[in-house]
């Protein structure tokens, strides 16, 4: 209608809920982002447990992970 990019849906939703909650410096990400990394060949990133942690707004809990840059990686 506006011809504005909008984006919306439940990733966006989720990904809204998380962010409030996030310690400054860090990256946290759904056990899905965190799955489907692990499957990928050996990269750069990995992800630690932060564990099942309530989101904001009321929106409920997730399992959260930690995104990190791997200690050899360049």
């Amino acid at each position: 209608v506006t011809d504005k990019l909008a984006h919306y849906g439940t990733h966006v939703t989720r990904a809204a809920r998380i962010e409030p909650i996030v310690v400054p410096g860090q990256v946290l990400v759904t056990e899905a982002f965190a799955a489907v990394l692990a499957s990928r060949p050996a990269g750069s990133f990995s992800c630690d447990l932060v564990g099942t942690e309530p989101l904001a707004k009321g929106y409920g809990a997730a399992r959260l992970y930690r995104l990190r840059r791997k200690q050899n990686a360049t």
